[in-house]
């Protein structure tokens, strides 16, 4: 289906296009596992040498608690409208329903969805911002109520309609994501310090830093394993924490562009495009200077992208131009 309109189209195409995305989810998971499962693995391993160094009684009680230890997800996830309001602020009261409801009906129907196949939520927070979170939640900042126009609040909200239809698994991401903890925590603790002690608006620099306090991390904990379980074990625990860093970052930029399309596809392109042309303060750099640039500049804009979670905005906006170009 190439350059779909939606908002004109009839409710079976609408059923093949969500089908589309419900087979490109299955991918999108399929590869999240891939790279994400090694080191969760080979830490599961690391975790029984250690306590085979006391006892082999010991290896296997963390071993079982370990294999078990997701369960503490299962039970946590919040299953009803109750415990999802301890996640979730609240509800759009009744001011904000009144500009909700009708771009929520609208862009809903423009997928072929009922208004409640998925749920709208209202958090607060600085500027008009929009997420996705599991259990089909939409999750809006007070701010994007009243200050973004009709289209494109719309187009925010079919950008996180179109992750819940088109992102992974989210069961088997956050698996994946609670059984590689022991490597995540000291990555998270040494990326904290790096963006606390480098300012944000000298993005390469933050970049570096976060980049640089990740491999020490990596490095150390191969070390370990090396001592513990072999050179191969680290070996292959040093190149598949690499892989999965930038693998997931990298799927984590393509769901971006996969949810853009779907705004395109009902017909918000020009809303959208126009919304992220205020985010462009958050590019690391002018894309004019980044093009005109030298060699250096250049391989430094592809530095802070690999390592970022979402694309330079404006990437997204020439993607977005292009497909509202071809839809016309």
């Amino acid at each position: 289906m190439f350059a779909p309109r939606l908002e004109s189209a009839d409710s079976e195409y609408r059923a093949a296009y969500r089908s589309q995305l419900r087979r490109r989810r299955l991918l999108t998971s399929a590869l999240m596992l891939i790279v994400s499962w090694p080191v969760p693995v080979l830490i599961g391993l690391l975790l029984a040498r250690l306590g085979a160094l006391v006892g082999d009684w010991l290896a296997v009680v963390l071993l079982v608690v370990w294999l078990v230890s997701a369960t503490l997800l299962l039970l946590a996830f919040p299953r009803s409208e109750e415990q999802i309001a301890d996640y979730v602020p609240r509800r759009p009261n009744a001011a904000e329903s009144e500009v909700l409801n009708p771009a929520w009906h609208e862009t809903m129907c423009a997928l072929g969805l009922g208004d409640s196949a998925f749920s709208l939520w209202v958090r607060q927070g600085e500027g008009p911002t929009g997420g996705a979170l599991p259990g089909g939640m939409v999750v809006l900042s007070a701010a994007a109520v009243p200050e973004l126009p009709p289209e494109q609040l719309r187009g925010l909200l079919a950008h996180e309609i179109g992750h819940l239809l088109g992102s992974g698994g989210v069961w088997w991401w956050r698996l994946a994501h609670w059984y590689a903890i022991p490597l995540r925590l000291p990555l998270a603790a040494v990326t904290r310090f790096a963006r606390l002690v480098t300012s944000r608006s000298a993005h390469v620099l933050q970049t570096g830093a976060v980049a640089a306090g990740q491999l020490g991390v990596l490095i150390g904990l191969s070390v370990l394993t090396w001592q513990l379980l072999g050179s191969v074990a680290a070996i292959v625990l040093l190149g598949s924490a690499g892989v999965q860093r930038f693998a997931q970052l990298a799927i984590s930029r393509r769901s971006e562009f996969a949810a853009d399309q779907v705004v395109v596809d009902v017909g918000y392109g020009a809303g959208w495009r126009a919304y992220l042309a205020h985010r462009r303060k958050y590019d690391w750099m002018p894309v004019e200077i980044v093009e005109s640039g030298s060699l250096v500049i250049r391989a430094l804009d592809l530095f802070v992208e690999i390592n970022s979670t979402h694309p330079s905005v404006y990437r997204r906006i020439r993607e977005i131009a292009w497909r509202w170009q071809t839809r016309q």
